[in-house]
């Protein structure tokens, strides 16, 4: 039987790189460190799969418990909301877990720059979006995926594909495939327009209020839009004192 040292290492967040993190290191030091991994759900979410999630049928949901199941890592269910750098604690749901070696890996959230809109990061705006879209492709509805990056593309594409009676417009305030190869490009934008998501470049959100995208000097009604158009990181290195850089 392994014996268990007196090193606790703390991972917060358990997306792709928590989760390989935790697991890369219990398979390395075989049971002889104490390895903790914190996050709000008891689910995998799988971030790059989500516009799947959204345009159904959902992916099979992955259970943390699961994954982690005979690695010996303790699963703690909750938000981390502060890091005592002196002490070497995280709080927890109220509860201080110490730690010898703490990692972050909180991720990303949409820099949601219009409230009103639905951001790509799972929960329940999404869920609820996702039940709307039988009846917004039956009556030919207008969704606008703003965020002309990856995520943007595959969710417009996947929202076309699935749902053919949508009128998709995907809006980015820049050229679409920038840095891409011409072939890499020409294979994408043949695909949209196969799809017959229309592509509008150069085309920047300034603001908006519910239904109503303004564009440039236009405004425009839409049933429903996705924001994609950024992301914002939390706070919580930089609260406990960290070095972090300019987006956090």
């Amino acid at each position: 039987m392994a014996v268990m040292s007196n090193i606790h290492v703390v991972v917060v967040g358990a997306g792709y790189a928590g989760v390989a993190a935790a697991l890369r290191l219990a398979w390395r030091t075989r049971g002889r460190v104490c390895i903790t991994l914190v996050n709000p759900t008891e689910l995998f979410v799988e971030r790059i799969r989500l516009h799947q999630a959204l345009a159904g049928p959902r992916p099979p949901a992955r259970s943390l418990s699961r994954l982690l199941r005979g690695t010996g890592i303790m699963l703690v269910i909750g938000h981390a909301t502060g890091v005592d750098l002196m002490a070497r604690t995280v709080t927890v749901a109220g509860e201080h877990l110490s730690w010898n070696r703490l990692v972050l890996a909180l991720g990303s959230v949409p820099d949601l720059s219009a409230p009103w809109a639905v951001g790509m990061a799972g929960g329940p705006d999404l869920a609820a979006l996702s039940a709307r879209l039988p009846d917004l492709a039956q009556r030919r509805a207008r969704v606008a995926v703003v965020g002309g990056g990856l995520t943007g593309i595959e969710t417009a594409a996947e929202l076309a594909e699935r749902w053919p009676g949508l009128e998709v417009a995907l809006l980015t305030d820049r050229p679409l495939l920038a840095g891409w190869s011409a072939a890499g490009q020409a294979h994408v934008r043949d695909a949209l327009d196969r799809l017959g998501v229309r592509v509008e470049e150069g085309r920047r959100v300034a603001a908006a209020r519910p239904g109503i995208l303004s564009v440039g000097n236009e405004e425009r009604a839409v049933d429903a839009c996705l924001w994609v158009g950024g992301f914002a990181f939390p706070d919580l290195a930089r609260r406990a004192g960290l070095s972090v850089n300019a987006a956090g």
